[in-house]
């Protein structure tokens, strides 16, 4: 185990989640060159995750320049790590020199492939990667290797505003409707009632204007119904049935012959002159 390790990681390493766990179980299994080969179930159990999936986020730090993968596995053991996090680059040709049998060339083009994948990780003042690394020449880079995407700088259009939604209609009937009834929908009974009323307005294009003007404290009903006169708030169901006496033929038949039920005179007077206002 090595501290040094463990260190650089939580100090210099841009991982999140799970792969930052991964990351901190192979640091924490490594000696001071960063080095280490613990098999994959050992790791998976350590990050709190499954094994197919540490495989598959291993390789994702390693293309984020944090951790170097030996693939070989011809000398008998499982994959070999070196985690270079916060490494330098001779400290990384000395790991690999010291490891694994690699020429002084494919050293060179491995750990310039590594710092750039290591700078094009790491913001610039105007939170943008940078793609170049100092004293690193793209032309360094293993050709082997895949191109490395450039960052797309963020748009600076102004970001269009999403288009209003429609109101929904049976919906403000509903509030409307607990308004006016002073009924508060704290059960299913109470909120079926309101919801089959506020449908039924729905249907016959009514809308929560509508039933506020008609049924607020200074609305028709108040003044001309006597249940609204004796200070009583109108049920959802008083309300539909009043409303929807405006539109039907016998109330309009009635109105010209001038023979309406006297009870409801006054009240469907005052409903069909605030109606025929709209």
């Amino acid at each position: 185990m090595s501290n040094k390790r463990l260190t650089a990681v939580w100090e210099h390493s841009t991982q999140k989640g799970t792969k930052l766990l991964a990351l901190l179980s192979l640091a924490d299994r490594a000696d001071n060159d960063g080095y280490c080969w613990p098999s994959h179930k050992d790791t998976a159990q350590r990050a709190r995750s499954k094994r197919t999936y540490v495989l598959s986020i291993l390789p994702e730090i390693e293309k984020a320049g944090e951790l170097y993968i030996h693939r070989d596995k011809r000398e008998g053991k499982t994959y070999q790590y070196l985690v270079i996090v916060g490494m330098t680059a001779d400290e990384i040709k000395a790991a690999m020199k010291k490891r694994f049998k690699y020429s002084a060339e494919d050293i060179n083009n491995k750990v310039s492939v590594l710092l750039t994948r290591q700078q094009s990780r790491q913001p610039n003042d105007k939170g943008v990667s940078v793609q170049q690394t100092p004293g690193v020449s793209t032309a360094d880079t293993n050709p082997k290797e895949p191109s490395q995407k450039k960052a797309i700088e963020p748009s600076r259009g102004k970001k269009r505003k999403p288009a209003p939604k429609a109101p929904n209609v049976k919906h403000e009937i509903f509030k409307a409707l607990i308004d006016v009834t002073l009924l508060k929908p704290v059960n299913g009974k109470t909120t079926g009632r309101l919801n089959a009323a506020a449908k039924a307005l729905e249907k016959d294009k009514r809308t929560a204007e509508d039933v506020r003007r008609l049924y607020g404290t200074s609305g028709a009903w108040y003044v001309h119904d006597w249940r609204g006169q004796r200070g009583e708030a109108p049920t959802p169901e008083a309300v539909v049935e009043e409303i929807n006496k405006l539109t039907t033929p016998e109330y309009l038949a009635r109105k010209q012959n001038g023979s309406r039920p006297a009870p409801a005179n006054a009240f469907l007077d005052a409903l069909n002159a605030q109606g025929t206002e709209q």
